[in-house]
């Protein structure tokens, strides 16, 4: 089902949700970045995701799905893969004989509507998601969060209960089974498979933070 074109700057100022100046801000860190104009906006903080999706839901006469509640299939949503879904932010919602419902991130990407007809071979029925819900669903429907978080606290549990011989860890017999081994060949397997260009590792002071670039944005 086609979205139809909304200049999305000029929609929000029309309805007072940002100012013009606003706009003009964003548009001028969006040449910076490369993120997309709703992105821009939302980091900056001149309007929330759900004021902003709630309107291009209402302009476009598209539900608005919160996936927080939502069931979702897991058979189904592998209907496109995870770099499909990732490159056109989409989430595969319903399969019906004659159509997909699809949830995307940005309703009004012609182009990703157009794409992933061509690739689910059906119509698709569009549905307006939240970004951050998207991004939760993609991690527990695709990636292996689960994996590295768990080896990630078998290292904890081992750095807590004694030093650890990097030298023996070389030249041990159980190098593979390592927990250190293990959670950096995780973490590169996922990336691969999210076509991430690279892995930020950011320490904090209780914990650490693992994001990767993906089409230019940190996740």
């Amino acid at each position: 089902m086609p979205t139809k074109r909304i200049r999305l700057g000029d929609l929000l100022v029309q309805h007072k949700l940002i100012t013009a100046e606003q706009l003009e801000q964003a548009l001028a860190e969006q040449k910076n970045s490369g993120r997309r104009l709703g992105a821009t906006l939302i980091q900056m903080g001149a309007v929330s995701e759900r004021k902003l999706l709630g309107l291009l839901a209402e302009q476009l006469k598209l539900p608005f799905i919160d996936l927080s509640n939502y069931n979702l299939d897991s058979q189904i949503v592998r209907k496109l893969s995870e770099i499909q879904a990732r490159r056109h932010r989409a989430l595969v919602l319903q399969e019906a004989p004659d159509h997909f419902l699809v949830g995307l991130t940005d309703p009004t990407d012609i182009y990703a509507v157009d794409e992933l007809q061509a690739l689910l071979g059906k119509t698709i029925h569009v549905a307006v998601i939240r970004e951050s819900e998207w991004l939760n669903a993609i991690d527990r429907l695709y990636r292996k969060t689960d994996e590295i978080g768990s080896i990630a606290e078998e290292l904890d549990d081992a750095l807590a209960a004694s030093d650890i011989d990097l030298a023996q860890l070389e030249s041990g017999d159980d190098l593979e089974s390592a927990p250190v081994v293990r959670l950096l060949k995780t973490l590169f397997e996922d990336a691969v498979q999210a076509e991430a260009s690279d892995i930020h590792i950011e320490p904090e002071e209780r914990k650490l933070r693992i994001r990767q670039r993906v089409d230019g944005v940190l996740q």
